[in-house]
């Protein structure tokens, strides 16, 4: 017991993730048992760490383009000299494909399997080789927004840390003691006691069981992307190629037709219903028709765009940085609400499990010896 206690407060003390210090002093506990669940959760712990560890490098990589492509540098030169200062991103098969003149699609398409976050990117220089557009703009909205990215997951970090701390103690630490006891044969006790010690059993692991759950369950939530923030993020990649393709000149409702394509379900349903509809009430109409629908916003200002002759470049810039405040606001405010989520589970749920399984018998056994056997 004393090792998988030291080896549960050296894992908070190094910051590592939950799961893996949780299975770790469960391992020292069961070794035969627990021993593939830890290997398995080191595994994801290293594939998520190497992820955060290559989101700081995005915007150096983004900025660099954006310098070579203001030099005067053609696409496919400038991504090939910039992947070589960038060998931690993974992206080398990218500029070898530029370097060899294939197909942008499919350069493109190398540089968003890199990386998820280079998707926006690999759109962006799929689009301006088709259109034309100032990519070097693109990519310098990009690093700021790659840049506000890390900070933001920083900052979340940060203010999340402590009642995830919280939640590794009081939900870590009684599934060690558990695990220890179960080994040691110690619940044994519990079953001398007769049908008092079998009901501070079963109510006790079944609180523990879904105290468990749910706090698990609410830290991952905490981390894990909402339904409209995947949504605010489709607008911000649809956005970006519209973007790029009207700087290159290209006329709104082409523009419209180009970003379709990189967008898929409700929204490019949408914005193709739009694109039909153009031809019968013109796109004007076509826009100020639709209100209710995922686009239904940056629509909105298109049409604005259109009835009053100014830049639908504009309108599109002008919605892209209120949906990323949007996203911003909404991640910080769901952080700093888990402290209160995690009181329910925490404090009503394992804390008393806790008691009944272990501090009970104790209780019951002082109770039995003074006043003669319990039922």
């Amino acid at each position: 017991m004393t090792i998988a206690i030291v080896t549960l407060a050296v894992g908070m003390w190094a910051g590592v993730p939950m799961i893996v210090v949780t299975a770790s002093a469960l391992a020292v506990a069961l070794p035969n048992v627990l021993w593939p669940f830890l290997a398995g959760a080191a595994i994801v712990s290293v594939v998520h760490r190497r992820r955060e560890e290559v989101m700081p490098d995005i915007p150096s990589f983004l900025v660099a383009m954006a310098g070579e492509l203001r030099a005067g540098r053609s696409l496919r030169a400038a991504l090939a000299s910039t992947v070589t200062g960038h060998p931690e991103l993974e992206i080398e098969p990218a500029g070898r494909l530029a370097a060899a003149g294939r197909p942008m699609d499919e350069v493109a398409a190398a540089l968003a399997n890199a990386s998820p976050e280079l998707a926006p990117a690999a759109a962006a220089l799929e689009v301006s080789a088709r259109t034309g557009g100032k990519v070097a703009e693109a990519f310098e909205s990009l690093a700021l927004d790659a840049v506000d990215e890390v900070e933001l997951r920083r900052q979340l970090r940060a203010d999340s840390a402590p009642a995830r701390l919280s939640a590794l103690v009081v939900a870590g630490f009684p599934l060690v003691v558990l695990a220890i006891q179960i080994g040691a044969g110690g619940l044994g006790r519990i079953g001398s006691l007769g049908a008092v010690g079998l009901l501070m059993l079963v109510v006790g692991l079944g609180l523990l069981a879904l105290g468990v759950v749910l706090t698990v369950g609410l830290l991952t939530r905490s981390g894990r992307r909402n339904r409209a923030e995947v949504a605010d993020e489709q607008m911000i990649l649809f956005t970006r190629v519209l973007v790029v393709a009207l700087t290159g000149g290209v006329p709104l409702h082409s523009a419209l037709g180009v970003a379709v394509e990189h967008s898929h379900g409700p929204l490019r349903h949408e914005v193709g219903m739009v694109l039909r509809m153009a031809g019968r009430l013109g796109l004007a109409g076509a826009l100020m028709a639709d209100r209710g629908g995922m686009a239904g916003a940056l629509m909105s200002r298109l049409a604005a765009s259109q009835l009053s002759g100014a830049p639908a470049v504009a309108s599109a810039t002008g919605f892209l940085a209120d949906v990323r405040s949007r996203i911003r606001s909404d991640r910080l405010r769901r952080a700093r609400r888990l402290p209160v989520q995690l009181m329910f589970p925490l404090g009503l749920l394992i804390l008393p499990g806790f008691i009944l399984v272990f501090a009970g018998p104790l209780v019951v056994g002082s109770l039995t010896e003074l006043f003669g056997s319990l039922p």
